[in-house]
């Protein structure tokens, strides 16, 4: 085992979204849903709980054990009667949630999968989530833009929406007690689509409640549902120019450049014919050359991907060698649950890893593992940094080593992973013997070598909370960054705590 990559859930939220909404596509009636009896729900639910207590290094990460102890065993006593495959998806979904882990995701089975790839079901627009409420930021349906377009969403097939949000709450995982993370999700059309079949059931239809943009009185309409790659034609033909480059660099004038990552992922990089080491080295030779003194680092949207460039862009902003994980380990080399995974044989080659005194594994054949060396030339300027709730994974790793060891100055919301490390890595799908529902195991606990922080269960929180309007989004404004330029013209603010 080389370098160990992290499994990234939500490498590109819109087309994983839509790929896992292509699951739950077809026309499930209740008559169709495969009921489960009592028995084979608990025999699973062992299968789950054992599996988690000899591969999930995270169990007690944010609770205490009895915590998760009584939590398994009341849910367990709870399944006395048979239910369908998606109530069961609810149920697991619930208990997974608690354990606070936004790598660990529960899915539908195979079987379901295969079937719901067919169906018009995708909800036609994309959502914009702000203080609790629902607004249309793109339209893909037949209903005009001046009707539809930057309207706030009432009800969804008669249910408020915040009672829907509230409902999604319960059954969608993030890091702790992150919310950010959570709310990004349902800006995702594929994850709508699919936490609405979650709760309310199959639809092709959807009768909306909404206000229009500017307007006051309340509408009510139907949409119909479109088919999955009818929404990509839609959204690449009424949005061109959507898509963008996984980073960019400019210099915006004489003291600033900007440098947006929109994503860590090495396969981005590669599928643009981009070298990510070569572009952040050249971009920083151009921030020395021109004597750049100030830097605007927008990391928003970025949903983490190769462990190792994270660390590659830390590795800029100091000057000297230093440790970028302070522990990485697994609790040992095989699990006799992985008999239930897509990876029977998963083996951890013994020249990886070592015991260490508590009795599991340091993982030692990863590029992030002992002391780093800096890059150079090293960025001594001021950083400003951009960051949203869709900073994940390997983003959050990085931001929390920037946040505790530089001067950077945060805008925007509370970034969405967990500030002291994650579990990710290596994650087995666990299939569950009798329902077939599946759920992603992570097996590595990754610790980040920051300072003492005071949310111990949070992400960044920014200097500056600064979050777009509908306004702002229908009209492609950028707040985040306009007030980052104000505040570099503007002497008279001040960094707040």
């Amino acid at each position: 085992m080389n370098t160990i990559l992290k499994s990234i859930r939500l490498k590109n939220i819109l087309t994983i979204g839509l790929i896992i909404l292509s699951m739950y596509s077809f026309g499930q009636t209740k008559e169709r849903e495969t009921m489960i009896a009592p028995e084979k729900l608990k025999q699973d639910f062992k299968v789950l709980r054992a599996a988690l207590e000899e591969g999930y290094p995270g169990m007690n990460r944010y609770h205490p054990k009895r915590y998760t102890d009584s939590l398994f065993d009341s849910s367990e006593k709870k399944l006395q009667k048979k239910i369908s495959e998606r109530k069961f998806f609810l149920f697991i979904s619930k208990i997974v949630m608690q354990l606070q882990d936004g790598h660990m995701d529960v899915y539908p089975t195979e079987k379901t999968q295969d079937l719901l790839k067919k169906s018009d079901c995708t909800i036609p627009f994309q959502a914009f989530i702000s203080k609790g409420k629902m607004y249309v930021q793109k339209n893909y349906s037949t209903l005009n833009d001046k009707e539809l377009l930057g309207a706030e969403v009432i009800s969804i097939n008669n249910q408020p929406v915040s009672s829907f949000i509230g409902d999604v709450l319960k059954i969608c995982t993030s890091d702790g007690n992150n919310q950010t993370n959570k709310y990004k999700r349902l800006e995702s059309t594929g994850l709508l689509t699919q936490y609405l079949y979650d709760i309310q059931g199959y639809r092709n239809t959807y009768k909306i409640k909404y206000i229009p943009f500017q307007g006051t009185k309340t509408k009510i309409t139907t949409l119909k549902g479109i088919e999955y790659q009818n929404l990509l034609k839609i959204r690449k033909d009424k949005y061109p120019g959507i898509e963008q480059l996984p980073a960019k660099f400019n210099v915006l004038n004489s003291s600033t450049a900007y440098l947006k990552i929109a994503s860590f992922n090495k396969a981005d990089y590669r599928k643009n014919n981009m070298d990510f080491v070569e572009l952040m080295k050249s971009s920083f030779e151009t921030i020395k050359s021109k004597e750049i003194k100030n830097l605007i680092l927008d990391l928003r949207g970025n949903l983490g991907g190769t462990d190792a460039y994270g660390k590659i862009l830390y590795s800029y902003f100091t000057d000297h060698d230093f440790l970028y994980y302070s522990a990485l380990t697994i609790n040992k080399p095989e699990f006799d649950f992985t008999k239930y995974t897509d990876e029977p044989d998963l083996k951890i080659p013994e020249e990886a890893i070592k015991m260490n005194e508590a009795g599991t594994y340091d993982v030692i054949d990863h590029p992030n593992v002992g002391m780093q060396k800096n890059s150079l030339p090293y960025f001594s300027g001021q950083l400003y940094i951009l960051i949203d709730g869709d900073c994940f994974s390997t983003t959050a790793e990085c931001l929390s080593m920037l946040h505790s060891y530089t001067s950077a100055v945060f805008i925007g919301e509370e970034s969405g992973g967990g500030y002291y490390g994650n579990f990710s890595g290596s994650v087995p799908n666990l299939t569950l013997p009798n329902s077939k529902l599946q759920i992603g195991i992570p097996l590595m606990k990754y610790m980040m070598a920051v300072k003492d922080y005071k949310f111990k269960d949070r992400g960044v929180i920014p200097n500056y909370y600064i979050t777009p309007t509908i306004k702002n989004r229908i009209e492609s404004r950028d707040p985040e960054l306009e007030f980052t330029k104000k505040l570099l013209d503007n002497d008279s603010l001040h960094i707040n705590p």
